[in-house]
């Protein structure tokens, strides 16, 4: 009738159940919520609450690229996952139902690096849950989760704060961005290109040696996030000027 529905449980195999409970049209208001599927295959879960996952791809800005949530942990953005382009100034904003996974953009034939004009294709930068910049300080972090973000700041040359004595955090802080510090801003700018001059050399040595752009690549980044992440890790992080709940400084070796 049309009046009257009938639900049936699927399973995560895609049988259908034979029997199937009914329904009027007055309880279908209510029943979207209870569902957990991606029914459209649009890469969000119909029936949960989302949420605006937003933050800016850095080198210099790096615009159309593509920029998306690891919501399987398998280190590849599939179709179903959230996604989304880039604009011009390197900032990207998509829905998803849980923003708790690793950040991961990969650049296109058509990115171009705000800051230089050139084009910058097949890179990848990651960045762990919760940052809102992906940039190659954050993907050396993601891959060395035992690193704290000050450590690797300080052993990236990076300040810990800013002229107006706050603290400086590297999965947050856009140098681009209006109103930022001029000298930390300068300061990741210049370890930003350090990291990806060093990788590119090493990329096109491996790939001089019969390897394949992108697995040269994934060594060089490697290679460089071992060789930083060894340095980082001899960091010391003490305690700031104020004793209770007061910031905390590092010290280079």
């Amino acid at each position: 009738k049309s009046s009257s529905f009938t639900e049936h449980t699927v399973s995560s195999t895609g049988e259908v159940s034979k029997k199937g409970t009914k329904l009027k049209l007055e309880d279908l208001s209510g029943l979207e919520a209870g569902y957990f599927a991606d029914l459209d295959q649009d890469g969000t879960m119909t029936g949960v609450a989302q949420e605006t996952v937003t933050g800016t791809l850095v080198k210099g800005p790096l615009g159309k690229a593509v920029v998306g949530l690891d919501l399987d942990g398998d280190g590849i953005i599939s179709e179903s996952e959230p996604q989304a382009i880039t604009n011009d100034d390197g900032s990207y904003s998509l829905a998803t139902s849980n923003s708790d996974a690793v950040l991961i953009a990969t650049t296109t034939e058509e990115t171009v690096d705000a800051s230089s004009g050139e084009l910058l294709p097949n890179v990848v930068l990651k960045a762990p849950a919760g940052a809102t910049v992906i940039t190659p300080a954050t993907t050396i972090l993601e891959a060395t989760p035992d690193i704290q973000p000050a450590q690797l700041a300080t052993a990236l040359g990076l300040p810990s704060v800013g002229a107006d004595g706050v603290a400086i955090d590297i999965t947050t802080f856009n140098p681009y961005a209006e109103g930022a510090d001029p000298a930390a801003a300068l300061a990741a700018e210049q370890a930003a290109q350090s990291v990806m001059v060093t990788i590119k050399a090493v990329a096109a040595a491996a790939e001089g040696a019969g390897l394949s752009e992108e697995v040269a690549f994934e060594q060089a980044l490697a290679s460089v996030t071992e060789v930083v992440s060894e340095v980082a890790r001899t960091v010391v992080i003490e305690p700031g000027p104020a004793e209770a709940g007061g910031d905390e400084d590092p010290v280079a070796p």
